[in-house]
């Protein structure tokens, strides 16, 4: 029985987890000190982790870029031509990072054997009466499934739906 302070590969990666507390999208390894996080993870938990891991004995390096924040996909902030449900123009940029997060979003769900679901909220500015605005949320949704699903590799482990905003 090694006391919980020793530094072998074991116990610095049992304290890391135990400190850090990953969700469970999150795969920590350590090889040689260095702590290398994967999956995904909100931007919280990102930050929180990259001001913490230093006070992680054992570990020398923290390493995080296979790591996708999620929040990049829950809130992408696109944006509509005013009362339509069509992209503003200079949207595109945004669109294909969106694109990019989803498929390694996509890649890491099958890597770790999960499915994923994305449901699309769309959403209005409010100025228009609450029957519009809600036409208008759920069309914009629509149109962002659609394109999603027209422009992204299908495979068996993510389904895309939009659903009405609340």
């Amino acid at each position: 029985f090694e006391p919980f302070q020793a530094m072998s590969q074991e116990f610095v990666l049992a304290r890391a987890r135990r400190l850090l507390e990953p969700p469970p999208t999150v795969n920590l390894k350590l090889n040689d000190g260095v702590l290398e996080a994967e999956g995904f993870a909100t931007l919280q938990w990102v930050t929180e982790t990259r001001r913490s891991v230093r006070f992680v004995p054992g570990v020398s390096q923290y390493r995080d870029g296979n790591l996708l924040d999620v929040d990049r996909i829950v809130n992408p902030s696109l944006l509509f031509v005013l009362d339509r449900t069509e992209l503003a123009p200079g949207q595109e940029e945004k669109f294909k990072q969106l694109m990019a997060d989803i498929e390694r979003l996509q890649a890491l769900a099958e890597s770790m054997k999960k499915n994923a679901r994305l449901e699309i909220t769309g959403h209005a500015d409010g100025s228009g009466s609450d029957e519009r605005n809600a036409e208008l949320s759920r069309g914009r949704a629509e149109t962002i499934a659609a394109e999603l699903n027209a422009r992204l590799p299908s495979k068996n482990n993510l389904a895309i739906a939009p659903v009405a905003s609340k």
